[in-house]
């Protein structure tokens, strides 16, 4: 929808506030379905960010598609033309990934990692050079209440951005 907001009756340059405000508004409605936005979003840049980073960047502009899509590139065009080039490249090899717990019980979740890239990557102060794995473990908390509970992440560079394939963890607590 194309609007011409030139204001033919009045000298002045500027906007009326309150015609913004609704222009900005009504450029919201294709839909209000915060889901649907971030699918979207995701496939206009060819699934390269995670949902999180999807939702940052859409409620930094209100949710509006358009606007969310024109700052990530925004912000994208201001890094260095090396950044995308130097992450790391690992595999992810993890042990089973479905515990049964008791509440409030401590367990630990281990994962084999190995460094596929070209170049040494730096963990915990340790180099691991291209081929080398090493075992990463995590210690959890089981929560109170009963329920199935699922938790994902993935490995981040000091950037912010994600690498590697994500882990899942899947709690049922009885």
């Amino acid at each position: 929808m194309d609007v011409d907001l030139t204001n033919n009756s009045s000298s002045s340059d500027s906007t009326d506030p309150i015609t913004s405000e609704l222009l900005q508004k009504f450029s919201c409605l294709n839909t209000t379905d915060r889901d649907v936005l971030v699918k979207q979003f995701n496939l206009l840049l060819d699934e390269k960010c995670s949902e999180s980073t999807a939702e940052f960047w859409l409620d930094m502009n209100n949710w509006n598609l358009q606007a969310a899509v024109c700052s990530y590139f925004d912000y994208e065009s201001t890094l260095p033309q090396n950044y995308l080039q130097k992450l790391p490249e690992i595999q992810i090899k993890p042990e089973p990934n479905i515990c049964e717990c008791l509440p409030n019980s401590s367990f630990t979740y281990c994962c084999t990692v190995t460094n596929s890239g070209s170049f040494a990557l730096i963990f915990r102060i340790k180099d691991f050079g291209p081929g080398q794995s090493w075992t990463l473990q995590m210690q959890f908390t089981s929560p109170d209440k009963p329920g199935l509970y699922e938790s994902q992440w993935r490995f981040s560079a000091i950037t912010g951005q994600c690498f590697g394939g994500n882990v899942f963890i899947i709690c049922l607590r009885c």
